[in-house]
């Protein structure tokens, strides 16, 4: 009999250790959100999201086996909450939306190279001799821009916060404030669909600063499991020369 209670519990060990190992690479049940910044990531007319990244999510999900294989598109804010929320979320994002302090307890996955450029009416721009000239100016930065406030601090100017590029320039052309933070090709779209004149507004001159396009993931033994098979995707899919993906990396 006690032989048998002995094979009995090496049955059970295994079978548990079998499930565990199934468990931990089970990421069925994880869903993709994303930061609203059109074109890369956005909302259509009917409530869809599209964009480059969200391109590439959506190839992503279908390689992961993903149950929910949409992509929630949420302000910033509500976005960078969820990651710290939900350890199933899966960010499409920028480490600069971060504070220093949180880096550590979360998984950047990068995905590709982002420039961010001060924006401003042309006129405003061409009448700076360099960047220090902002100091004392009022900024619109999109909300929960770390990186963003951080540049607002040191050269001692104020700053609002809205939810989307076009609030932005719409800010920016109202003379409500002086200046905002752009990546250049997402100025130009907000720009365009607000019927604005293309020399109206300048986003070129000065460069500010350079971070990543990332996936985040809060940081768990299992996300760590999860973020070498979303590395591979991404290394099959750059193979591959998927089309939304070589547009983001360019």
């Amino acid at each position: 009999m006690f032989i048998n209670l002995i094979l009995l519990l090496l049955l059970l060990t295994s079978s548990f250790n079998t499930s565990s190992a199934y468990a931990a690479e089970d990421f069925s049940y994880y869903s993709f959100t994303g930061i609203s910044y059109p074109p890369f990531i956005g909302l259509n007319e009917e409530g869809e999201s599209y964009g480059y990244f969200v391109e590439v999510a959506k190839e992503m999900a279908k390689r992961l086996n993903l149950e929910n294989k949409k992509i929630k598109v949420l302000p910033p804010k509500r976005s960078s909450d969820d990651i710290r929320e939900n350890e199933s979320a899966i960010l499409l994002s920028s480490r600069a939306y971060f504070p220093k302090e949180e880096l550590r307890e979360l998984i950047f996955i990068e995905v590709f190279p982002i420039k961010v450029s001060l924006v401003g009416k042309k006129k405003n721009i061409l009448d700076m001799p360099n960047i220090n000239a902002v100091k004392g100016k009022t900024f619109v930065i999109l909300s929960g821009e770390n990186s963003h406030k951080n540049f607002v601090a040191e050269h001692f100017a104020r700053y609002f916060e809205v939810n989307s590029v076009a609030q932005m320039i719409g800010m920016i052309k109202r003379d409500r404030v002086d200046f905002g933070f752009c990546i250049p090709i997402a100025c130009r779209e907000s720009i365009k669909k607000a019927g604005f004149p293309k020399d109206y507004f300048d986003f070129e001159r000065f460069h500010i600063l350079d971070t990543k396009g990332d996936i985040v993931l809060k940081k768990t033994q299992k996300n760590l499991v999860l973020k070498a098979k979303i590395e591979k995707i991404l290394r099959d899919m750059k193979k591959e020369k998927l089309e939304s993906l070589r547009v983001l990396q360019e």
